[in-house]
């Protein structure tokens, strides 16, 4: 039998697999270790008897997760806020399962540690003191926690209750020679915004067609009720040519995937050049001066597209044109895009030709609660009390107001709905360690720390690398990426 002393033994992963070299060869081979056992080192012998390589692996140092430690009785103390608890010397529990209880004391050298396990541990208590050699271990740092521990305090500071001289009433503290180690899995502390949170539901309907202006600049802020509304403008294809090669433009430089809502309230076809009508060659073909009508499409894809048209039917038929399509956003939230079109009578009263008559009395009793015979009460002739026809002899005193309508005028709009009753955060870094359940707070974008939000964590397999979906919707803006020109919460606080 020989003996190789000089060997050298490499780590080449955290699994267990070694590579063991000495002077006349390499070998590797797997150690099956458990995983609750990590090794901080290992000692290797190599005998070689009769051609035959034997390797014989000694661990030297390992640890052991704590509640797995030898010796450890398990704990249950069930619930009661009267059991005043002393861990002292010679003890070693493990707490296996929730309990509530007065007090706890781990005192000279007693210990007390958490089971991690699958199901949720809840150890309500006044105080917890660790002194004297006594400790309190909730993991490890080769062995993190897993499993879901809490504790909560509970009492009142009029209780009546003995206050410790140091701590108070109610605490978690430990005194000189106590130990407290608690060690969790590696999650991400906090990280910005890499995109803009919007408050949730519909906002606000967008300005009418006709009132648009220039397009507005890439990464211009949204204003109030244009949430993810990139740019929008005009154009009288009616008048120019020159405006249907600007609409020709305009589509051409969207990309492919956004949403283009288009609306019509009035001829529009009379200079509309084949260059602009894209996907849409119904538009503006065989109508009216004052027909009315909308198109929603996501460029790129055809099928997407809807579309509705009203024909003029003079003030007393007035049209409305109104698609409504329902999109699905990249981080799988849905929303709904509506939009308007239609020729809209404003009235008011005044001396004019009426559409409607009503008449009072000075004291503002309507005619038809006076009591008194009326002769007449018509829009067209207008409104006649004789006082021949009353019982009492006299007719009241009456005011009269006639109802005439404005010019009829068009009015456009778009509005976006959220679907979802949960919201897509596009977060700078992956959210290492975050789970389904965990609460987060957003901070304030504005000088009011009060717009801090707090949501909780929800599954989302949809979700890429840098996502996390959260219960409800914001109600407040929180800014997140490039606005205006800056990048939030990267080099700049917004």
């Amino acid at each position: 039998m020989q003996i190789l002393p000089a060997l050298r033994l490499h780590r080449l992963h955290r699994t267990s697999e070694f590579c063991c070299c000495s002077t006349s060869g390499c070998g590797k081979f797997v150690v099956p270790l458990s995983s609750s056992d990590v090794c901080s080192s290992v000692q290797v012998s190599r005998h070689e008897v009769r051609g035959v390589l034997l390797v014989v692996l000694l661990p030297s140092i390992c640890s052991v997760c704590p509640d797995r430690e030898p010796g450890l009785q398990p704990w249950l103390p069930g619930h009661s806020e009267e059991h005043h608890v002393t861990i002292g010397s010679g003890q070693n529990v493990l707490l296996t399962a929730s309990a509530t209880v007065h007090s706890i004391q781990i005192l000279n050298g007693g210990k007390l540690v958490v089971a991690d396990s699958n199901r949720p541990i809840l150890l309500r208590t006044r105080s917890i003191l660790v002194g004297n050699g006594g400790g309190l271990h909730v993991g490890s740092p080769d062995c993190p926690y897993r499993g879901n521990f809490t504790i909560s305090l509970f009492g009142r500071l009029d209780s009546g209750e003995d206050a410790h001289a140091y701590f108070g009433r109610k605490f978690l503290g430990v005194a000189r020679g106590g130990t407290l180690e608690i060690h969790g899995r590696p999650k991400l502390s906090w990280t910005f915004l890499n995109a803009t949170l919007h408050p949730g539901g519909p906002p606000p309907e967008l300005p009418a067609a006709a009132e648009l202006g220039e397009p507005r600049r890439p990464g211009a802020r949204d204003p109030p009720g244009q949430r993810g509304v990139l740019q929008a403008d005009r154009f009288d294809t009616h008048r120019s040519q020159d405006e249907s090669r600007r609409l020709a433009e305009f589509v051409g430089r969207l990309e492919a995937g956004l949403i283009v809502v288009m609306l019509v309230n009035d001829e529009a076809s009379k200079n509309l050049e084949e260059s602009a009508r894209g996907g849409c060659p119904s538009w503006g073909v065989d109508t009216s001066r004052e027909d009315s009508w909308t198109f929603i499409v996501k460029k790129g894809d055809p099928s997407s597209a809807v579309e509705d048209h009203s024909l003029y039917g003079g003030v007393r038929a007035l049209p409305q044109a109104k698609s409504v399509a329902v999109f699905e956003s990249r981080s799988g939230k849905r929303f709904r895009v509506t939009a308007s079109s239609q020729w809209l009578q404003e009235a008011e009263w005044s001396d004019c030709s009426p559409l409607d008559i009503q008449a009072q009395t000075v004291d503002g009793v309507p005619s038809n609660q006076t009591g008194d015979v009326i002769h007449k009460n018509d829009k067209n002739y207008g409104f006649v009390c004789l006082n021949r026809d009353q019982p009492h002899g006299s007719c009241h005193n009456y005011r009269v107001r006639f109802l005439c309508g404005k010019e009829v005028q068009p009015r456009a709009f778009v509005s976006v709905d959220t679907l979802s009753g949960d919201s897509i955060l596009e977060l700078a870094d992956e959210p290492l360690g975050w789970e389904s359940g965990d609460r987060v707070v957003v901070a304030s974008s504005d000088f009011s720390m009060h717009q801090a939000e707090e949501f909780t964590l929800m599954p989302c397999p949809q979700c890429s690398e840098h996502q996390v979906k959260v219960k409800g919707q914001a109600r407040f803006v929180h800014l997140g990426g490039l606005v205006d020109g800056w990048t939030c919460g990267r080099r700049w606080a917004c």
